[in-house]
């Protein structure tokens, strides 16, 4: 585990925060160059805008398979064919569109007519249900399997005043979209008192259709923040950021939940709750703690269906792979004074394995200031994708003290939650947006592996005094594969029989470490 070192002073107008030390400390941080400190200005510090907020019913990516539409009349159907984690397939549709629940769903479903053909083009079998659905149904299609064709035709009533439109539209079966909880991060200890951001990592884990989502953060087991309309892509992964005020000493569990936001349902609910734990402490001392992980999914599939009927029959094997990346790297601080509102500047520096990853410099300018000269400030680098958090009290919990957080966060996107949007961004109706996280680091360039250890380099100027964190600690490298054999399952009617089976392949490689000081 790695140690903490107790505090001391670097010089007479410097404050240490401390340095994470192990008798086998692998790497000692470098001290970027002018080069590595790409924000930076002549004079050492750049005011850096907020970063662009984008509506969350805006999706910053669309990779995965789309529904299928068709149209007769002023009447239309918006279709997917999934298949669960259980071996059952379920056709979605809707009048409306099923990528955009928000959306007007005209018209009542009467009469739907389901035609299967296989990959290689065979007609399986055609099966017909009656409905009395407004706007939307879901009509189970068993005996399918991932790579089927299927056509529908529908009845919709009430669209057009006269007649009853037929409406026809053909998709492939997928896998349905499955959003999970991959991992909550918060301090591992904060002074009461103190706004906190906690962090999720949301992945969508089978790789073929996107999902949307609701994240709810929980602090002993009280409801305290929510974000709407997150949306995954198929096979990524984003953030869902909170902020949450410790009303108190001692242990708090937080706990962040996913739900299917009106979206498709979710293939396994299991995987949608994480929690992590932040210890509140009543204290004078400066402390800091820092996180950092790195994480590498493949997981590759392979499905072998069978099937037979008085049509005929026939065998074949749907393969799919998925590759998802996230990296995130969290510090936190309290330092016991009130600190001045003239603009601060803050350097900072990722190291691993001896290289620099990320540095920055920010000016830290206050976004409001009370009237005890309380103030907040926040900044972000779209280079390193990293955002800063600032927070001076007077009087808190009996003294003055200061909060401050740098944080990168995992995945493509970072959605606000409502208490983030209000205190970070500024709105008074915790609007929902999100920002994207750069594409330097998780567009088409890749994410820089860790290596076997990690040291951060912070600098806090405030006019002549400075604070410094100097944490340098190892890394938990861990590297695992594993395989999921014949899932099977058979579907056995009178005209019609299938058995299909699938096999998963995992590789996950981990890399975490974390100190305090």
């Amino acid at each position: 585990m790695p140690a903490r070192s107790p505090l001391r002073h670097a010089f007479a107008a410097a404050l240490l925060l401390g340095a994470a030390a192990c008798a086998d400390q692998p790497t000692t941080p470098a001290t970027p160059g002018a080069a590595e400190l790409r924000r930076a200005t002549t004079d050492g510090a750049a005011a850096l805008t907020k970063p662009v907020l984008h509506p969350n019913r805006r999706r910053y990516r669309y990779n995965g398979h789309r529904p299928a539409t068709g149209r007769s009349g002023s009447a239309g159907i918006s279709m997917q064919a999934l298949l669960g984690r259980d071996g059952s397939t379920e056709v979605e549709l809707s009048t409306g569109r099923l990528d955009e629940p928000w959306y007007y769903t005209p018209g009542t479903i009467t009469h739907v007519q389901s035609r299967a053909t296989s990959p290689d083009g065979k007609h399986m079998f055609t099966r017909t249900a009656q409905l009395s659905a407004v706007g939307r149904a879901t009509l189970a299609v068993p005996g399918l399997a991932r790579g089927a064709l299927l056509q529908v035709q529908a009845n919709v009533k009430d669209v057009d005043p006269h007649r009853t439109d037929v409406v026809t539209v053909t998709d492939t079966v997928l896998r349905r979209p499955n959003l999970a909880v991959a991992a909550v991060s918060a301090p591992s200890r904060a002074r009461a008192g103190t706004t906190i951001n906690v962090s999720a990592t949301i992945r969508e884990t089978n790789g073929d259709v996107g999902n949307w989502g609701a994240c709810s953060l929980f602090a002993d087991g009280e409801h305290v923040d929510w974000v709407q309309w997150v949306w995954v892509d198929a096979g990524d992964a984003v953030t869902c950021a909170f902020t949450h005020r410790l009303q108190r000493s001692g242990p708090v569990k937080l706990e962040v939940r996913i739900f299917p936001d009106a979206g498709l349902r979710d293939d396994d609910p299991e995987d949608n709750v994480g929690a992590a734990t932040v210890e509140g402490v009543v204290t004078n001392e400066m402390f800091y703690s820092v996180s950092v992980s790195d994480f590498a999914f493949r997981d590759s599939t392979s499905i072998r269906s069978l099937w037979r009927s008085g049509l005929g029959g026939g065998e074949w094997i749907s393969r799919s792979l998925k590759e998802t990346r996230t990296q995130e790297v969290r510090l936190s601080a309290s330092i016991p004074k009130l600190l001045s509102t003239n603009p601060l500047r803050l350097e900072a520096a990722e190291i691993t394995g001896g290289a620099t990853i990320a540095a920055s410099t920010h000016a830290l300018v206050p976004s409001w200031v009370g009237a005890d000269g309380s103030f907040c400030s926040s900044a972000y680098d779209p280079v390193t994708v990293a955002y800063v958090y600032l927070c001076s009290n007077s009087n808190y919990f009996g003294s003055a003290f200061t909060s401050l957080a740098y944080e990168r966060y995992a995945g493509r996107a970072v959605y606000h939650s409502y208490q983030y949007s209000r205190t970070w961004d500024g709105t008074t109706d915790g609007g929902y947006v999100y920002t994207e996280n750069g594409a330097s680091r998780y567009g088409l360039d890749p994410v820089p592996l860790f290596g076997d250890d990690f040291a951060m380099r912070l600098r806090l100027h405030d006019g002549n005094e400075v604070f410094t964190a100097d944490p340098v600690f190892p890394l938990f490298v861990n590297n695992t594969a594993f395989e999921i054999q014949d899932r099977c399952y058979v579907s056995d009617f009178p005209d019609y029989f299938s058995d299909y089976c699938i096999t998963t392949s995992y590789f996950y490689r981990t890399a975490t470490g974390g100190a305090t000081g």
